[in-house]
């Protein structure tokens, strides 16, 4: 079912029927890019990180399990108005620490992520466009 044309802020969302996907059409731009996040469904990626700063692309991807091979500071970006979850995975071993650059958490201080062996933490991104706002479900094993 095709969705309805919807309007946020400068951007207009519709339907384009070439690429069977939302797109979002930029008035500060004036052209049509790929809309993500809020868009009813994920698209799944893996990233494995094993370096010590690691951009997180959200322009092609909502949803997105990191392997942390080695501690790293997370910088967030390309997101479209809209929510993103991110799936922390720690390595055999644990230890690995990470943390993020330009992400404003719950009353102003990250959460304490588990760095035991492969514990999941859960960090759920919503963007509006100006600021990324994080909250996170730590300790799955």
């Amino acid at each position: 079912m095709r969705p309805p044309f919807t309007s946020i802020k400068k951007t207009n969302i519709r339907w384009d029927s070439d690429t069977n996907s939302a797109v979002r059409y930029d008035f500060d731009t004036n052209q049509d890019v790929p809309f993500v996040g809020g868009g009813g469904g994920f698209t799944p990626t893996d990233i494995t990180v094993s370096s010590p700063s690691t951009e997180i692309d959200f322009n092609d991807y909502n949803f997105q399990s990191v392997y942390l091979d080695e501690s790293t500071v997370f910088t967030l970006s390309n997101g479209g108005i809209g929510k993103y979850t991110l799936f922390l995975i720690q390595p055999f071993g644990g230890g690995s620490i990470f943390s993020f650059t330009n992400v404003l958490w719950e009353n102003g201080v990250a959460p304490d992520f588990i760095t035991s062996s492969n514990a999941i933490n859960i960090v759920e991104i919503i963007f509006d466009g100006t600021y990324y706002y994080g909250s996170a479900k730590t300790g799955f094993a």
